[in-house]
């Protein structure tokens, strides 16, 4: 079986829905975050959850649903046969990691020493995965019900990320810290409370344009990871998105403008951070 992590790769915990499938939540939820229906994924169900690794499928050199291609870090998902609990889990490669805690997970790829750095933070175990062995990279089948329900998706994950990215708790608890059962309990304690604020949010957000919201955050999100920095704000009002992220003072001017052309900079001497902020307007 060929090993291959692609660029795109991320990895993502979701509820599954009363009436819904596992397979279609962990689909549904990667399509509207890389906006794209082609998706290639490896998924596990543990705990009321679908873990996945995804990828679009377009950025494999070959086809996965007509060759073996697979990686070891399926084993960092709960559920998997070979997952050891939670903790750090790197690629043999040191390319990629995935951190599993609290029955959530959380992909980091990168060059070997930010993924080394961004694994050491954590305060868990470490991992070091043996080539191959994990799991196949797999297309789903793309069944009526599923391209149904994803507009649905896209707007209940949308919600989601309004509500958990305004509340300054949450912000606190993704903040880098070697507490980490104290930000274990934080976002435990969130996720509790998500589901009371999201029918308010939908009402807000139902006429904005979710994807193009979803995908905006998460290409910060990958942007971000790479220098190991947290989002401390990402607010949509008036057709604008407002967002704030606190990184490392080392981090080169050029990252920086990668973030976008309008960026504010404010540099916070105590931690050793520079505070970046900016408002765009949704497109």
């Amino acid at each position: 079986m060929l090993n291959l992590i692609p660029e795109t790769f991320a990895a993502l915990s979701v509820p599954i829905p009363a009436k819904g499938k596992a397979d279609q939540a962990a689909h549904n939820s990667a399509a509207a975050l890389l906006q794209t229906d082609m998706i290639a994924m490896i998924h596990t169900v543990a705990d009321g959850k679908v873990h996945s690794l995804f990828a679009r499928s377009i950025d494999f050199p070959q086809d996965p649903a007509e060759n073996e291609i697979g990686t070891s870090l399926a084993w960092a998902l709960p559920g998997h046969p070979k997952h050891i609990g939670d903790g750090v889990y790197i690629s043999d490669n040191g390319l990629a990691a995935v951190r599993t805690v609290a029955n959530d997970v959380v992909s980091y790829s990168g060059e070997k020493s930010l993924v080394r750095a961004w694994a050491e933070d954590q305060g868990l175990p470490i991992h070091e995965l043996p080539e191959g062995g994990g799991g196949r990279w797999l297309l789903p089948n793309y069944e009526r019900e599923q391209r149904d329900g994803r507009t649905f998706i896209a707007v209940i994950l949308c919600a989601l990320a309004f509500t958990m990215f305004s509340v300054t708790n949450f912000s606190n608890a993704v903040r880098k810290s070697d507490q980490t059962a104290s930000r274990s309990d934080r976002l435990r304690s969130i996720s509790r409370t998500y589901e009371t604020r999201m029918r308010g949010e939908i009402e807000k957000v139902s006429s904005q344009p979710a994807l193009t919201v979803i995908g905006r955050l998460y290409d910060l999100g990958r942007v971000f990871k790479s220098t190991g920095s947290a989002i401390t704000l990402f607010k949509v009002s008036d057709g604008n998105i407002t967002w704030s992220a606190d990184i490392p003072d080392w981090v080169d001017n050029a990252t920086i403008e990668s973030f976008g052309n309008e960026v504010s900079r404010t540099r916070l001497s105590e931690t050793k951070q520079i505070r970046i902020t900016a408002s765009e307007l949704i497109r």
